[in-house]
């Protein structure tokens, strides 16, 4: 299965087409960009400085050979890498978000843009108003950052035919289980990051147009570079 095209990087063999800084000299400062050059540039840093080498160490963790290898122990450092990709998001389409203290709202948006199943409470982003988000923010967000693996009660599996869905809550015998679908090879929930990027489905909080396709708007921004 191939990696998806970025106009970035070459995901498939590794090369970075355009790296983030050369594309950033040639605009102006930020407080002079428009919206669409805000998130091309975004798109690629996160294509180039995060999603890069993560699809880096997907590669390495699918050819992995012996017991003893570091590789065998990467899963969580991948999930790491990826998880960070919904408060980015959040960042951008949150209203309220700012430089501090908003944290977990951003997570929230962030999650609901690329899952929209999860904004069961309509526009509202507040924890109040999404308790299986919040759940998901704390057990695998917070216990990855804040203690180096994931909090009880978070199952990560590996049994796609048992539960397709990236994340998905199930009620068994009373019980609430909350699953995050593997992370050991492409078919895992977190290889979509890298397979299909989620895009932005939300409007910015600035006001423009969904930044749908990327490419377009990086076509224009690439020409000046080369």
């Amino acid at each position: 299965m191939a990696f998806r095209r970025s106009p970035f990087i070459n995901f498939d063999t590794g090369d970075v087409l355009h790296p983030p800084m050369d594309l950033i000299s040639i605009l102006p400062p930020v407080a002079g960009q428009s919206i669409d050059q805000m998130i091309v540039v975004f798109y690629n840093r996160v294509d180039v400085w995060t999603f890069g080498p993560a699809v880096e160490m997907l590669k390495a963790m699918e050819t992995v050979g012996g017991d003893t290898s570091i590789w065998r122990h990467a899963g969580y450092a991948l999930l790491a890498t990826c998880v960070t990709y919904f408060e980015m998001i959040g960042k951008i389409v949150n209203p309220g978000s700012a430089r501090r203290g908003t944290a977990g709202d951003d997570f929230n948006y962030g999650f609901c843009d690329v899952y929209p199943a999860f904004a069961v409470a309509g526009s509202s982003r507040r924890d109040a108003s999404l308790p299986a988000v919040v759940v998901f923010r704390d057990r695998l967000r917070n216990g990855l950052y804040h203690l180096g693996f994931t909090k009880h009660g978070l199952w990560l599996h590996n049994a796609p035919e048992k539960c397709a869905e990236d994340f998905a809550v199930e009620q068994s015998q009373g019980r609430t289980s909350y699953l995050v679908k593997g992370f050991r090879s492409r078919a895992s929930a977190l290889a979509r990051f890298v397979l299909d990027l989620p895009q932005i489905n939300s409007a910015p909080a600035r006001g423009a147009a969904p930044a749908t396709q990327p490419d377009s708007r990086a076509a224009t921004l690439l020409a000046e570079v080369r």
